[in-house]
């Protein structure tokens, strides 16, 4: 059912890792043997046994922990996941272009509908062209640039 660890030895890379990274902290270290895989859950009083300060954390403390997690899973001779990728943020849209679309007067709303339509019917570069044509788009496609221009 589970892989070469035991619960305990799961339990126990759980409790090393809480010692590590919530040194002051109470931390219950919880290992859950009802699914195919073993795991932990930590919960961690964010108030310091040590002098009363409150747990804060930011994104890079959450990588730390997994950086952490990882170096203790090594260790024991278990294997990691894949490092994630990094995610790109997206630029929202501003509160007038939200209300132009609403409205339906958004000239980029009309042109991602544009391409989106002209990438759906389209087998190549020219036949894209083609389609944003008639559209009314004219499209400056340079095999050399990264970007296409409308």
């Amino acid at each position: 059912m589970w892989g070469e660890e035991t619960p305990q030895e799961v339990n126990a890379i759980g409790v090393e890792f809480a010692q590590k990274q919530f040194p002051d902290y109470e931390v219950l270290v919880a290992t859950h043997i009802d699914t195919n895989h073993l795991y932990n859950h930590l919960v961690v009083n964010s108030v310091s046994c040590a002098d009363g300060r409150k747990l804060h954390q930011n994104a890079a403390d959450l990588q730390r922990h997994r950086q952490v997690n990882d170096e203790i899973c090594m260790a024991h001779g278990l294997s990691v996941l894949e490092p994630p990728k990094k995610h790109t943020r997206k630029r929202q849209m501003r509160p007038g272009e939200y209300q132009a679309g609403l409205r339906g007067d958004s000239w980029k709303l009309d042109l991602i509908q544009a391409i989106n339509e002209a990438l759906e019917y389209a087998d190549d570069r020219e036949s894209f062209i083609e389609n944003m044509a008639y559209e009314d788009y004219e499209i400056s496609w340079v095999p050399t640039r990264k970007h296409i221009y409308p």
